[in-house]
């Protein structure tokens, strides 16, 4: 790890911080035509071991074909997706990253409420695990629809996907934007979102995060 630089300015003596490393962008496209319950697997980058980062998520799709929408639905939809899927029909869009906030109605009427979480999953180890953002997840979609996730290196490969019974009506894609996190992600409190034990090793973790 490279040594944290000491400049001094007069008596003073100030700690340079290396910067952050630029954030790199994916996209998951919710279109797929796989024959598993998944859109995706979309798999991005290697995360380095024991290394904190975060995953920046935004974006808006919909889980039925543009023409099936027609049909009566519940809540309230948006007129297009934030990223079009390519070479598909796009229209209205029901779903984000945690919210389902518009559906058919022959769906809500078995449940008895237009709004449901959806199942957004990432794998760091050897599993898909369905995390809350940082922040925890509110009663409403964000308006932007943007959720940020804690991510825990481990040396693997990150992958993305969402659940889908049936994924080769869908459009809409999600943009991912993974970067390492920095020491003042640690302060309030953030630190836990790593589970770590206080904020001082949180920074550390971060300080040698964005060396080379």
């Amino acid at each position: 790890m490279r040594p944290i630089s000491l400049v001094v300015f007069g008596c003073a003596t100030v700690l340079v911080f290396p910067s952050a490393a630029l954030a790199k962008t994916h996209f998951l496209d919710t279109y797929d035509r796989g024959k598993d319950a998944y859109s995706g697997p979309l798999k991005t980058e290697r995360l380095v071991k024991q290394v904190p980062y975060k995953a920046k998520v935004r974006g808006t799709f919909s889980l039925f074909s543009a023409e099936a929408l027609r049909a009566p639905f519940c809540g309230t939809s948006e007129p297009k997706p934030i990223y079009r899927s390519k070479r598909q029909i796009n229209g209205p869009v029901v779903g984000d990253a945690e919210f389902l906030f518009a559906d058919l109605s022959k769906n809500c009427a078995k449940r008895k409420n237009p709004q449901t979480a959806t199942t957004f999953e990432i794998r760091v180890r050897s599993t898909y695990k369905n995390l809350a953002p940082i922040g925890g997840v509110g009663e409403v979609p964000n308006a932007n629809h943007v959720y940020t996730y804690a991510l825990l290196g481990k040396g693997r490969f990150a992958r993305f996907r969402l659940f889908d019974r049936f994924t080769k009506d869908n459009y809409g894609r999600l943009r991912i934007k993974i970067s390492r996190a920095t020491p003042a992600d640690c302060a309030n409190g953030g630190f836990a979102n790593w589970k770590y034990v206080d904020e001082a090793t949180c920074v550390v973790a971060t300080i040698g995060a964005n060396t080379p």
